[in-house]
């Protein structure tokens, strides 16, 4: 598969230097004369025109390994024109992203730079007209690395307590993040609601999205005496064989035969007793569970890596359970 992507303003741009970091971020310089050309965490915000209103100014631009989003993007110029006609510029990067270097060409007197030096054949700030190569440096601090998050809604999106439900999370990058990002989630649902669903344990990067999983709570059966809250007939069913076994032990000779009928018709008598609680008490049942409560839960899912933030809002998920 090819990645392709414009990136232009509402006039004429034209790219004259690529790059590529150790995470496959794309790091791109040119000429532009648009005044709209899309800027991201500028350094200058905007086309330095001057007097004349087709003057360019150089640009740069890193744009993020999956091709998606611009990291940072800025105009680069002053006065006249950078890189005229398109037919100057350079750029380079270290491993990391945190260092980018840019080359090309001005005829500005009023080139930004930082603790200018003299040189020979002209002057700190370009030659008036004549044109100068400048030499530029940008770093990121990894300090600064920050990402966003973006998810696609919860599938299936109605579940009935037991089942679980999924969501692929996007990491993108604001800066030059390359981490990785745990995921973690809050839920809330209806009020006194119980077992609460629960999210696994998840992670994503910029380079492989993370799936979130959201797990709820099965019921299982209770032990319940009778709707009608009589005792159970069964219990009084384990007398009827009672009068049966007394009868045949009256009926049989022997004093000790006798004997041994009586311990045993006691026996029975006693362990009705026993199971009558169980089987046709005044208790209402025990143990078990009713599972996670039906309704609507709001789930928000957040991110957290090493030396970096999370910026912007993180997304929101809904799970109705029924």
């Amino acid at each position: 598969m090819i990645d392709s992507t414009v990136l232009c303003g509402g006039g004429v741009d034209s790219g004259t230097g690529i790059a590529v970091d150790g995470s496959n971020n794309v790091y791109v310089t040119g000429q532009t004369n648009s005044t709209n050309f899309k800027t991201v965490n500028p350094t200058q915000t905007a086309l330095n025109l001057g007097k004349n209103t087709a003057n360019t100014d150089a640009f740069v631009s890193e744009i993020n390994s999956a091709g998606s989003a611009l990291v940072f993007s800025t105009y680069l110029g002053g006065l006249l024109d950078e890189d005229a006609n398109g037919n100057f510029g350079a750029i380079a990067v270290d491993g990391a992203g945190a260092n980018v270097y840019v080359t090309g060409s001005t005829a500005s007197t009023d080139f930004p730079t930082q603790a200018p030096f003299p040189y020979a054949g002209g002057s700190a700030n370009g030659g008036g007209g004549l044109t100068d190569a400048f030499v530029v440096k940008y770093t990121q601090s990894n300090a600064g690395s920050t990402f966003s998050l973006s998810a696609t809604a919860l599938t299936p999106a109605t579940v009935s307590p037991g089942g679980s439900a999924t969501s692929t999370v996007q990491v993108t990058q604001t800066v030059s993040f390359t981490g990785t990002v745990t995921l973690t989630c809050a839920i809330s649902g209806p009020a006194g609601a119980v077992h609460l669903p629960t999210c696994a344990a998840a992670s994503a990067t910029p380079n492989a999205p993370g799936t979130l999983t959201v797990n709820t709570t099965a019921a299982t059966a209770l032990l319940q005496r009778p709707a009608s809250g009589r005792s159970s007939g069964m219990f009084y069913a384990m007398f009827l064989p009672i009068g049966g076994i007394a009868l045949l032990g009256i009926g049989s000779g022997g004093a000790r035969r006798k004997k041994l009928f009586g311990f045993l018709l006691l026996g029975l008598v006693l362990s009705g007793f026993i199971l009558m609680p169980a089987c046709g008490g005044s208790g209402g049942g025990g143990g078990g569970t009713p599972g996670t409560t039906a309704g609507t839960y709001n789930i928000t899912v957040t991110g957290s890596a090493t030396g970096a933030t999370q910026t912007g809002s993180p997304p929101a998920l809904t799970l109705t359970v029924n």
